[in-house]
């Protein structure tokens, strides 16, 4: 495979910089001590929320009849939607229960903020309900979104009468519930609560490391840690030394120069670090998972971290491309050393996440010897496990330093230029953002060809693409502004989008299959007849679906290389 040295360079910024219910009043204790040597220690009081799980919303908290906004928000959950009530059920034997307008009929919708205001947004790891009276299967769904509205799932009801449902995973901010067509006699929802996130995966992206040469021309996060119990640990190339606050002037910790795997900041010092916040985000992770992770992360404490990739320019290329690869930085080849992304990431294969893979499947940390392994790939893969779970074919790559736009066989975008700024169409995908180096990963690709065009920044452009089957570079010097248009082609396989009946070929008899589907939910992300992924099957999905049968799609099909024009 043909690289360049530039690609492997800049590839470095993106690798080595890297819910709430009951208040109570506790102390906030810094660790460490002062630069005179006093163990001076810091107290203040900080608003904490209970980490246990929420009480049992039964809605007999107030009359019925009652309109429900933000009654409870002192427990953590604020309710909208069409104006939900609170009703009695003749069908539910735990009546009073929480209706939408019209009776049984409309959307019920949830919000979680601490209880402390009623009004920040939080998130939790999970929640959990009773639905019903159901008297149709999959009539009703749930859908639940991060704290940017992405959907991160949904589900279908899976049983007559009263359903318990049980949402998991972490990240969650909102969810809603709606009858997708009809159920006869209608639904509402009761016995509420949640399980606050006290453990998590926090990235962090602010300016007094965006300053640090190259790193402003990458997008994404530029550091990550774990966050267990409000301490936090990560492999970082030293914090100047002193004194660090959270935003809120709640925490104060004295933080050392300490270079490599440390455990000094608090959650709020971490994401605060003394500069303007760009962006912190927290992802929550499993009890169970994150004390194993703190356990094996306690082990390298006196593991360093790589700093000579900080003068990355007085490195070979097979310097660069040997401690850049993914077993170093997860210390894998014996260095004794981590990067911030890699530490967690070792952490998470060593506690058995995801069968000893960890956040990150090992297909998508690297594209030959170009590693590919960063903070915001990592973001990714933790907010879509569902998405990846199981995964047999992707369409991923990077490009350096150059804007690019791909197009999908049914005509979908992703990437960034200068005039339409940056666009995500393809549902699923993951984009980096536009920067001086881009990564995309697209799962379960349509299969067809795949439309790229370059836009030159006047530099040497170094690129590679990938799918499960096979792998190509680029290497070519663009002037500003010119452009040059590649093609690669993904495979047919049994399951793509389209393949509805599961056979192979996208033909007439998945127009049968779909038809029998239509207006239907589908729990599972992926599914082959939701080719638009919004979560429904619907004549949407039955016009893509026209235009990919003429084509003949079949397994039979043989590889196709990539192609510079």
């Amino acid at each position: 495979m043909k690289t360049g040295r530039l690609l492997v360079i800049l590839i470095l910024a993106m690798l080595i910089f890297t819910p709430y219910v009951s208040m109570t009043q506790e102390p906030t204790t810094t660790r460490g001590t002062s630069p005179l040597g006093d163990n001076e220690t810091i107290s203040v009081q900080e608003d904490t929320i209970n980490p246990q799980a929420s009480e049992t919303i039964t809605f007999s908290e107030y009359p019925i009849n009652t309109s429900i906004s933000d009654q409870y928000a002192g427990e953590g959950i604020i309710f909208g939607g069409d104006s939900p009530f609170i009703s009695t059920d003749g069908s539910n034997p735990t009546s009073p229960v929480l209706s939408g307008s019209p009776r049984f009929r409309g959307a019920i919708e949830g919000t979680f903020v601490n209880p402390s205001d009623g009004t920040t947004p939080v998130i939790v790891e999970s929640f959990t309900l009773d639905a019903g009276y159901f008297d149709e299967l999959g009539s009703t769904r749930i859908e639940w979104f991060d704290p940017n509205d992405i959907k991160l799932g949904q589900h279908t009801n899976s049983k007559f009468g009263i359903e318990t449902i049980e949402i998991r995973g972490g990240n969650i901010a909102s969810w809603r519930t709606s009858i997708l067509l009809t159920e006869p006699n209608g639904y509402a929802i009761d016995n509420f609560s949640f399980e606050p996130a006290r453990n998590s995966i926090v990235f962090r992206e602010n300016s007094s490391e965006s300053i640090k040469a190259w790193l402003k021309d990458v997008p994404g996060f530029d550091h990550i840690g774990l966050n267990v119990d409000n301490q936090v640990y990560e492999s970082h190339p030293g914090y100047d030394e002193g004194y660090y606050r959270s935003q809120d002037n709640k925490e104060k910790v004295y933080i050392y120069k300490d270079i490599g795997v440390q455990d000094q900041h608090t959650k709020g010092t971490f994401a605060y670090d003394r500069g303007e916040k760009i962006e912190f985000e927290e992802i929550p992770i499993d009890t169970v998972l994150a004390e194993s992770m703190r356990e094996k992360i306690k082990t390298q404490l006196d593991a360093g971290y790589p700093t000579e990739l900080l003068d990355r320019k007085q490195l070979s290329f097979g310097e660069l491309t040997e401690k850049l690869a993914p077993a170093a930085q997860k210390n894998r080849d014996g260095n004794g050393r981590f990067t911030c992304v890699g530490l967690i990431e070792w952490a998470a294969e060593e506690a058995g996440h995801n069968f000893g893979q960890g956040f990150v499947l090992d297909v998508f940390e690297a594209i030959g010897i170009v590693p590919l392994l960063s903070p915001q790939l990592l973001n990714y893969s933790m907010k879509y496990p569902q998405v990846l779970a199981d995964i047999d074919e992707w369409f991923q790559g990077l490009f350096d330093p150059v804007d690019f736009m791909i197009t999908d066989p049914l005509g979908r975008r992703l990437g960034y230029t200068a005039t339409l700024g940056e666009i995500n169409e393809i549902p699923n995908a993951f984009y980096s953002g536009n920067g001086e180096i881009e990564q995309f990963l697209i799962p379960y690709p349509v299969p067809g060809e795949y439309q790229i065009t370059l836009t030159g920044l006047n530099a040497q452009v170094n690129g590679a693409v990938a799918s499960s089957k096979s792998s190509e570079s680029i290497n070519v010097h663009l002037t500003e502004g010119e452009e040059m248009s590649t093609t690669s082609h993904v495979l047919m396989y049994v399951g793509s989008p389209g393949d509805v009946d599961q056979n192979g070929c996208i033909d007439d008899q998945d127009i049968t299959a779909i038809s029998s589907l239509l207006n239907t939910f589908t729990n599972a992300p992926n599914h082959a007849a939701d080719i638009d992924g919004d979560g429904v099957i619907t004549q949407s999905d039955v016009a893509l679906l026209n235009q990919l049968v003429p084509r003949e799609l079949c397994v039979r099909e043989i590889f196709l290389p990539i192609i510079v024009r």
